[in-house]
């Protein structure tokens, strides 16, 4: 069932939007709900879940990326990619209009204690016999290879894979310039208040529940980035410039705003 997501002026008490120059429409619809079957499976094919093809963006045609894009989240022992491993990666792949894919999904043996548990539920147990990331490599470099990669807080998620695929003794790397953080461009197009994945998707009402899983979590990362693209879309920003926790000053991704501009059609 497609749930309608009202446009983000109707879900939090008055913002006031910038709005910029488009001649797009305004936003609407939302993605539709999780499907919470229990056990993640590797490969699954698009339009079974969330950020379905029927989902969120209104005259999304008019939005096109120069490239498909890979939404990433990752599960990981700890906060250092030089000390840490990662022990789950979760990926919705979506076309160069936005619309998804395909989904993957595993568990990653660390080679070590999984750490916080308490946190992204995954035990010693779960990981044992989950495949090294150097044993995923292949699958992963012909998956991730020319896409966009978008992250909620891509500067972690980033590191740890650029830093794994050193280890493993691996030449390929994710540039930086062609990522995307949904939670940086939280700032530009979202009113103030939490910015973390689950309390910023609660406050949109956008029917995804992140749970700190892999896949779970980069699910409510590209249903972040659907809303953004229907804002851009639409000429709706909450703001031109914000400034994150770090006070690094945060504009809007250049990669949104030329997929979203006017194209002769």
């Amino acid at each position: 069932m497609d749930v309608n997501i009202s446009p983000f002026a109707d879900s939090v008490a008055n913002p006031s939007f910038y709005r910029i120059d488009s001649p797009f429409s305004s936003p609407a619809t939302g993605a539709a709900p999780i499907d919470r079957s229990g056990k993640i499976t590797r490969i699954s094919e698009s339009g079974s879940t969330d950020c379905s093809n029927s989902a969120g963006i209104d005259g999304i045609n008019r939005v096109e990326f120069d490239a498909p894009l890979a939404v990433i989240d990752l599960e990981t022992t700890g906060l250092s990619p030089r000390k840490d491993r990662i022990i789950e990666i979760g990926i919705v792949f979506l076309d160069s209009h936005g619309f998804k894919e395909a989904e993957f999904s595993t568990l990653v043996n660390p080679e070590r204690d999984p750490g916080a548990s308490f946190i992204h539920h995954i035990t010693a147990a779960d990981v044992q016999d989950a495949p090294l990331f150097a044993e995923l490599l292949p699958e992963l470099q012909d998956q991730l290879a020319g896409r966009i990669m978008v992250a909620h807080n891509v500067q972690f998620d980033l590191g740890f894979l650029n830093t794994e695929f050193v280890r493993a003794g691996s030449d390929f790397r994710i540039r930086a310039a062609r990522t995307i953080c949904t939670l940086d461009q939280s700032r530009i197009y979202c009113a103030p208040g939490s910015h973390a994945l689950g309390k910023l998707i609660s406050r949109l009402g956008i029917p995804v529940r992140p749970s700190h899983r892999a896949l779970d979590d980069a699910r409510a990362a590209a249903a972040l980035l659907q809303f953004y693209l229907a804002q851009e879309a639409a000429g709706m920003r909450f703001t031109e410039t914000a400034y994150d926790r770090y006070g690094k000053r945060v504009t809007p991704s250049e990669l949104i705003v030329q997929a979203c501009a006017p194209k002769l059609w």
